[in-house]
């Protein structure tokens, strides 16, 4: 991805040189936040309104400490802020969710 990146003339996202460094380790760390964050779980807005089940409490608790590791494991290992290109990329994110099929058309917007 970091040579891809480069190639196409983009700027590498830095965290991808941490997962590259121990590819043996951070491939497992790698499958699990595509796993919590792309699998179907029981967030939504609304959930607000109605109350939360015991699964939704669990995925919320899940995402926020998984969050909480990455922003700890970047910051303590020097990783560059992200650029103007990947916070434009976060806020589709943020519209379009994560799930491939939504997120992939909205990042060719």
């Amino acid at each position: 991805m970091i040579e891809a990146s480069i190639a196409a003339g983009r700027e590498p996202w830095q965290i991808w040189y941490l997962f590259a460094f121990r590819p043996e380790i951070n491939s497992h760390l790698a499958s699990f936040t595509e796993g919590v964050m792309r699998a179907p779980a029981p967030i939504c807005a609304g959930l607000r309104d109605l109350g939360w089940d015991d699964e939704a409490i669990y995925y919320t608790i899940l995402v926020v400490s998984l969050f909480n590791f990455y922003n700890r494991w970047v910051t303590t290992s020097g990783v560059h802020p992200v650029s103007g290109i990947h916070r434009l990329h976060g806020k589709r994110l943020a519209q379009s969710g994560y799930e491939p099929k939504t997120r992939l058309p909205s990042m060719r917007a």
